[in-house]
């Protein structure tokens, strides 16, 4: 059985019926039409009508072992055309929720940039104080506070620049993670230098907790999409930076087979991640089981994002947890796969 339904504007809701269906579906009245033989139906005998009301159009055509005679098949079009007002409403909340999701998105991107903003605004002015108390000295203010304080002018930049990935990485993530057929540009880079790249932003983080990384010299370049890769190693080390264990080290290996499958592992001991959640963290708004317990649980975001930007790139993930989970950290393992060349 094959049918269409449209609202009253004409735009197509549901359709089952072919292009060959065409001069049926153009010419069908309320009145069932019977075509001898359809091409569609094995040549089988078919009936066909449409109707029309206030909401929309209902078109439905069936074979004579579907439809044994009009008045058998009056009385499905009347049970469907009944249905169209349901069919209409449907198709409404679900356009309604998506442009609700879509409005709570966009809001959600406006107020963690105004956030960040408003955090690199604060860190400039915890810099350099009373930035512009005098126009007329206003430069040579900003030139002695940055000598008498090289240093802290030295952590004010890394946390700009950590703040800028942020930013950064929030629209990538609207742009190119949260539609279904993204603009992907992939050309050939150091993913060394990729890697190190982000590290930067959470150099801080890591210094204060005494966390050394260890990363081997390499020049793999791979064919690679830059945006989406930085996102999913943001992630990364953002997951790393909250949940790795203070006074250790942070190891990157890199392996590559023969036939050119290449990975990338990242090594830490960190929360352990239980058994029965090592795919659950990568299902968006899901937070891990021993991170909620130590309240460092995230929205349940990073690791989704993760999984879906290395999508885009041909490479895939996996988690090894330490066997014994029942200590404070364990020693854990995200090993990136990209496809053979």
């Amino acid at each position: 059985m094959k049918f269409f339904i449209k609202d009253s504007d004409g735009n197509h809701i549901f359709s089952s019926t072919e292009p060959k269906c065409e001069k049926c579906t153009l010419n069908s009245k309320e009145t069932p039409t019977l075509v001898p033989k359809c091409d569609l139906a094995n040549n089988l005998e078919c009936r066909h009508a449409k109707l029309n009301n206030k909401n929309g159009e209902f078109f439905i055509c069936g074979t004579k072992f579907e439809i044994r005679n009009n008045k058998v098949f009056l009385e499905k079009l009347e049970i469907y055309q009944h249905s169209l007002k349901s069919f209409l409403k449907i198709r409404d909340d679900v356009k309604a929720f998506e442009e609700e999701k879509s409005r709570v998105s966009y809001n959600k991107i406006i107020h963690n940039i105004k956030n960040i903003n408003g955090q690199n605004i604060q860190s400039i002015y915890e810099a350099i104080p009373m930035l512009i108390q005098n126009r007329d000295t206003a430069l040579q203010t900003i030139i002695d506070r940055m000598e008498e304080n090289p240093k802290r002018l030295a952590v004010t930049i890394l946390q700009l620049l950590k703040n800028f990935n942020k930013i950064k990485t929030e629209f990538i993530a609207q742009e190119k993670l949260s539609i279904d057929k993204p603009t992907i540009n992939k050309s050939s880079h150091d993913i060394r230098s990729v890697i190190l790249n982000i590290y930067q932003s959470f150099y801080l983080e890591f210094r204060d907790q005494k966390v050394e990384l260890k990363i081997p010299r390499d020049e793999k370049r791979l064919n690679i999409d830059f945006d989406t890769m930085s996102v999913a190693f943001y992630h990364i080390f953002q997951n790393a930076a909250k949940y790795i264990k203070k006074s250790s080290d942070l190891v990157i290996q890199f392996f590559e087979n023969d036939s050119g499958a290449f990975k990338i592992i990242f090594i830490m001991k960190s929360l352990p991640i239980e058994e029965d959640e090592m795919d659950l963290i990568f299902v968006e708004g899901y937070s891990g089981k021993n991170a909620k317990k130590m309240k460092l649980e995230g929205k349940g975001v990073g690791m989704f994002h993760v999984k879906k930007a290395l999508k885009l790139n041909n490479a895939t993930i996996e988690v090894e947890c330490g066997k014994d989970r029942k200590q404070d950290y364990a020693q854990n393992k995200f090993i990136i796969s990209f496809a053979k060349k």
